[in-house]
């Protein structure tokens, strides 16, 4: 397949050399796979590699570029079906650390503050943020690796390892400070703590609708007005997740990357016998490229 793609001068230690341009990208016209090219629907499992899989149906293992253009693939690895430990692996390192879904220092309410990305938080035993919160200890702390208010959803990674388990009830601290030089500080309770692949990733209904965490199951998908907001955050997903541990409409990091990763097991090909024209319409797209 590289001996069609556009020839482009990259810039090597050894001066210009004249390469394939593997950024150009191309996918097969629809009508191809449609219109009598016989498509042949496959479900894969986790053992059915690109190469395995082109030369099984094409006897060319080469021919691993068809089935990506076919199914419009552009990382050969990850728009792939991982196997269950690649899938493990990924999800590990796609949701490091600890999950912490934040609440107001009284535990009943959502938290409304906000946490940067690479900021500290601190453990601390004052609940008052109106002045810079005092430190329970410079070893309990951790970094932020990502906060979703939406959510009240904090992911950490501890910078001192054994130094700090947080745990329900205890309170963090951490501060912004705008561009004027102004800081905020900013106290949370921690209403939950999990590891962050299972944590919660959103909510949704039987019907497979996403769920607004933050309002009521029950008002899903109908319009509110101002009178309608006058539930308490105990009464909506997110609420009943953090303060009664329910799970009845939870789908965790872990659970979201799975069905992520059974979307991709079906595929389309086409029958052998029309590969030519697949040739040709891409040869057609690369000469015009």
């Amino acid at each position: 397949m590289y001996d069609k793609l556009p020839r482009v001068n990259y810039i090597t230690p050894y001066g210009y050399r004249e390469m394939s341009d593997i950024t150009v990208r191309f996918k097969v016209e629809q009508t191809v796979i449609d219109e009598g090219a016989y498509p042949i629907n496959v479900t894969i499992n986790d053992t059915d590699r690109l190469e395995v899989l082109a030369d099984r149906v094409y006897k060319d293992s080469n021919m691993n570029w068809v089935v990506m253009s076919l199914n419009n693939l552009i990382n050969p690895y990850y728009d792939w079906v991982l196997s269950s430990n690649s899938l493990d692996n990924y999800v590990n390192e796609k949701y490091p650390g600890y999950t912490l879904f934040l609440t107001d220092v009284g535990g009943t309410k959502a938290f409304e503050g906000s946490f940067r990305t690479n900021d500290i938080v601190y453990a601390t035993t004052q609940t008052n943020a109106s002045l810079q919160p005092s430190i329970q200890s410079s070893l309990m702390n951790a970094r932020v690796v990502e906060y979703d208010p939406q959510y009240c959803r904090l992911v950490m990674d501890f910078t001192q390892k054994t130094a700090w388990i947080p745990a329900e009830g205890d309170y963090i601290a951490g501060a912004n400070t705008n561009a004027l030089g102004v800081t905020t500080y900013y106290v949370a309770r921690i209403g939950k703590v999990i590891e962050s692949p299972y944590a919660a990733h959103h909510f949704e209904n039987s019907d497979g609708e996403i769920l607004d965490p933050r309002v009521p199951s029950s008002l899903h998908g109908e319009f509110l007005s101002a009178s309608s907001f006058g539930f308490t955050f105990g009464a909506t997903p997110l609420g009943r997740y953090v303060l009664e541990d329910y799970t009845n409409e939870l789908v965790t990091n872990r659970d979201y990357e799975i069905s992520q990763n059974d979307e991709k097991r079906n595929i389309v090909l086409v029958d052998g016998r029309y590969l030519r024209d697949v040739n040709r319409d891409v040869e057609n797209f690369l000469r015009n490229a």
